[in-house]
Order: structure tokens, then sequence, then C-alpha cells
């Protein structure tokens, strides 16, 4: 059904990329509430392959009396980025 398509064969759904991103952060700061997430999808994501994912915080705010975290989140696979992206995580002030 894929090859129909054009694709290559078998990919990964973009939900399941994306999931693959929030449990990333999610298992980073489990304390943390992942508020939003955006993703830009820039390449095919193919099942059985090895992929990396990665993030990095950009900026750090207050807000609303919770530490904001905005962080730039990648998924790799074969040495391309595949998903770019950025989450934003809510942190309570103890």
């Amino acid at each position: 059904m894929a090859r129909k398509e054009g694709l290559p064969g078998q990919i990964l759904p973009g939900n399941m990329s994306m999931a693959l991103l929030a449990r990333m952060v999610s298992d980073w700061l489990p304390e943390a509430r992942l508020a939003k997430l955006g993703v830009t999808f820039r390449g095919i994501v193919v099942p059985a392959k090895p992929i990396v994912c990665s993030g990095f915080v950009t900026e750090r705010r207050d807000h609303d009396g919770k530490l904001e975290l905005e962080c730039d989140v990648i998924l790799e696979q074969s040495g391309e980025r595949r998903i770019t992206g950025v989450a934003v995580l809510e942190l309570p002030r103890s």
C-alpha cells in the first residue's frame, strides 16, 4: 500500500514520532507538565532503523508562578534530522 503511494515502504506515522519526542522530554523531567509540543516534519521516519531523539533548553522564564522551559527537540535517523520542533515544559515553583 505504501509503495502505491510513492513511499519507500512502511513508514512511522507522524503522531508516533511526536509521541517519541514527548516521551523523551517527559522522561527527562518527570515532574514537569508538557504544555506545548509543535513539530515540523522534514523527512520520512521508517521503522526498524535506529533513531536518536535529542533536545536542549533554549529559554527559561517565569510564567504565572511557574518555571517554563522552552526546548528545541530533534528526531534524527540515518544522520538526518527528520523532525524538529519546540516543546514547552512547566515546572511548579518549590
